[in-house]
């Protein structure tokens, strides 16, 4: 057996069986995992740095946030790395074919393995595409969004609040969270004493797959600095660090079989979804945690 995707559920699974897990980024966490950038820098940081002074961010902007059981939650990175310590995990590896028939996945950079059971965290209409399955029905839609990661001095009217929706915003984003209001750790530890600075995420909806250009996405970026300065909530800004979430949230259409038929072709061929968005459902890292595990320990009893 072996699994694809180091996020919190793909880790979850490698703990519980022991099959090796292949990971496309050089780190594990998936959308939970954090990076650190120090202040008027570019580079992302896999760790923080010795004397702390560094932004902390989420690759997936507030997703961490969401999810249940505090105590999971409260050191989510550093639960992150440990469950991948205890794993057998296959960094640089990027799927981008599945026989189904040969049972065989091919990677990026021309490597392949072989499986007999194949549990995958990937989105699920990814792995219908990797494999070459035909379903039935107009697959489900997605949400993709684009994640602005900012560092800055907290503006005079700085909300206090941990997110904020805002459809009807000029720039364009629908969701601002203030995660060093969550916790002060995502700050520069000097700024933790100060109380001057804001770690910020901003997170901006399109319609699955329609990625902004590399100039709608630098128009975007300065409409949201100007507008979050011009309300008060910023003053001068450290860092602006963008992701791009290609599956953040997933839908399905009114009375759509798509997501039970598109399960149903992958299990037929050893291929078993495991997590939020590799079974088109909505859930917290709590439930993603718990869902790896108990399908770990079940392939592993089998």
């Amino acid at each position: 057996m072996i699994v694809l995707g180091a996020g919190v559920s793909g880790l979850a699974v490698g703990m519980a069986s022991g099959a090796p897990v292949f990971e496309a980024a050089a780190g594990p966490g998936g959308l939970c995992s954090s990076y650190y950038v120090r202040p008027g820098g570019a580079e992302r940081l896999a760790r923080p740095p010795t004397d702390a002074e560094a932004y902390r961010f989420d690759v997936g902007g507030g997703h961490w946030i969401f999810g249940g059981d505090p105590e999971v939650l409260a050191r989510l990175d550093a639960l992150v790395h440990a469950m991948a310590d205890a794993c057998d995990v296959r960094y640089g590896h990027r799927a981008v074919a599945i026989d189904p028939v040969a049972r065989e996945v091919g990677f990026d950079d021309g490597s392949s393995a072989g499986y007999t059971e194949l549990v995958s965290t990937l989105p699920l209409v990814d792995m219908v595409r990797l494999a070459g399955l035909t379903v039935e029905g107009e697959p489900d839609p997605h949400t993709s969004v684009l994640v602005l990661n900012i560092g800055a001095e907290r503006g005079p009217c700085h909300p206090d609040q941990h997110w904020i929706y805002q459809p009807h915003s000029a720039s364009g984003h629908h969701r601002i969270g203030f995660c060093s209001n969550v916790d002060e750790s995502f700050l520069p530890s000097s700024a933790r004493r100060a109380h001057d600075r804001s770690a910020v995420y901003v997170e901006r909806a399109y319609r699955g797959g329609d990625v902004p250009t590399a100039a709608e996405q630098s128009v975007f970026t300065d409409a949201v600095v100007a507008e979050l300065q011009s309300s008060g909530y910023l003053g001068a800004v450290d860092v602006v660090d963008p992701t791009w979430i290609d599956v953040a949230y997933t839908w399905s259409w009114p009375r759509s079989t798509w997501r039970a038929r598109a399960l149903d072709a992958l299990a037929a061929h050893g291929i078993h979804q495991v997590g939020r968005f590799a079974r088109w459902s909505f859930q917290g890292i709590a439930d993603s945690v718990k869902e790896g595990l108990q399908a770990g320990t079940a392939r592993r009893a089998a």
